[in-house]
């Protein structure tokens, strides 16, 4: 019998002719019969085998059958091994890799969390929204020096939190649609049995010690980050793009390239609806620790407001499942800089995104090409690393924050992005009133209108 909750890793396709196939890493396509397509669909790390053979009218040893048929890198797994989260309940300490603790040797606990499995360390404004509703829903109180953990997934094209502390669920948070007043809050046994004033120190002193006890792991993501890097720089002569927004990815991708010593053109594009902070902290923080390398050479483009307003007023809807922002703002915008850059040469392009964000993300190889950028190979270095890498990273490394994570926002994006959870919109609504205004009267879109597993997110 099948241990475990299946995971589809890769991208699920069923195209005219009932051709239905499962594609791994980029060449790494596996076709199957359609009748097996309505039992893999459900593979998605929340449906156990039981549900599964329930829901799709099947035997246990036909789906256990498909499994073994399909599973491989970047296809198909279990939950259980792609998840990488673990806790040490001697030491109080996040890990990022299963097996013994790296400080007393006890072997750590794997945390329950569903699909993405993307944990993050809430910041000062997501941590004020989950110590409100665990005071309202469970009726506990908590100080400010807490280490809580959020996952923050999309089940059914909603969105929701699960969040953490001392390695258990305490809280789950489904933001059904953006009206806060329809969000629901489920409070887990675990809110009433993990021990709230267990000794701690402060929130910074906690991350070094996690980013600390976690070095090992994040030096074997840093060695094999840097020797993709080297790898797919081979492609082409010319020095490699990065698409670069300020964000924490980005921040990480600069380090990596930086310790490869490999010379490389940084691309910002702007929305014109960007963060207004976003703009200060590129300009003033990062662009002239950039510019002060040699490495690195920084093109900056931003449209004006008005020209994404103007398009917004005339279409008069966004839309997660068709964001035309990306056609008519973002792809010139990134055309005209690459082209005075590279003109007619192809290029090797890296982006921060990691499998782990989100589905959509997941189901990318590694290395990949998109529609629109025919010049480019897609490449992302940073593709098998969690959140919780991504943070541990950042502390050890000493590497600037942008200030919107801060605020309440997991990505660096515009301040009407419909591809965002609804409390990140709720919290720019709260944030930025006067920016609001200007788009009064028209209409945006989530996923609660669309589909998570198709829409690039």
């Amino acid at each position: 019998m099948l241990r475990g909750t299946p995971l589809v890793l890769g991208k699920l396709s069923r195209t005219l002719g009932d051709r239905c196939a499962l594609a791994g890493h980029l060449g790494d396509v596996q076709a199957f019969p359609a009748e097996w397509y309505d039992v893999v669909r459900r593979m998605d790390g929340f449906h156990s085998v039981d549900d599964i053979v329930a829901a799709a009218k099947v035997a246990p040893d036909h789906v256990e059958t498909i499994f073994h048929a399909l599973r491989g890198d970047k296809r198909l797994g279990l939950l259980e091994d792609w998840n990488r989260c673990h806790y040490c309940d001697t030491c109080d300490l996040y890990l990022a890799t299963p097996g013994p603790c790296t400080l007393c040797g006890a072997i750590a606990r794997q945390v329950p969390l569903l699909p993405p499995c993307d944990p993050w360390i809430f910041f000062e404004e997501e941590y004020r929204f989950v110590a409100r509703l665990l005071r309202e829903y469970a009726g506990v109180a908590i100080d400010n020096q807490r280490i809580l953990v959020g996952n923050n997934g999309v089940r059914n094209n909603k969105f929701f939190w699960q969040v953490i502390y001392q390695g258990r669920v305490v809280l789950h948070v489904d933001f059904a649609e953006h009206d806060p007043a329809s969000w629901r809050v489920i409070v887990h046994d675990a809110a009433h049995d993990v021990d709230w004033l267990r000794a701690t120190g402060d929130r910074p002193s906690e991350l070094r010690r996690f980013a600390d006890a976690n070095r090992d792991q994040l030096r074997a993501l840093e060695l094999d980050a840097i020797a993709f890097i080297d790898e797919v720089c081979e492609f082409y002569p010319q020095p490699p793009l990065l698409y670069f927004s300020g964000g924490k990815e980005s921040v990480v991708m600069l380090r990596l390239l930086e310790k490869a010593q490999r010379k490389a053109n940084l691309v910002f594009v702007g929305t014109g609806v960007d963060f207004p902070e976003d703009a200060e902290f590129l300009l003033g923080t990062l662009k002239p620790l950039i510019d002060g390398n040699p490495l690195f050479h920084l093109e900056v483009n931003v449209a004006p407001a008005e020209r994404f307003l103007g398009v917004f007023r005339q279409e008069g809807t966004l839309d997660a499942r068709s964001a035309w922002c990306r056609k008519y703002i973002k792809a010139p915008l990134k055309a005209e800089v690459t082209d005075r850059l590279y003109g007619t040469q192809h290029f090797v392009a890296f982006e921060g995104s990691r499998w782990y964000e989100n589905d959509f993300r997941r189901s990318h190889p590694r290395v990949n090409f998109a529609k629109g950028y025919e010049k480019q190979v897609w490449t992302h270095p940073i593709a098998p690393w969690t959140g919780l890498d991504v943070w541990l990273y950042i502390e050890a490394e000493r590497l600037p924050v942008n200030p919107m994570y801060r605020k309440g926002y997991q990505r660096t994006t515009c301040w009407l992005c419909p591809i965002v959870n609804p409390f990140h919109l709720e919290t720019s609504k709260r944030q930025y009133p006067d920016l609001w205004k200007q788009i009064e009267g028209l209409k945006l879109l989530g996923f609660d209108h669309g589909d998570n597993l198709r829409t690039p997110f």
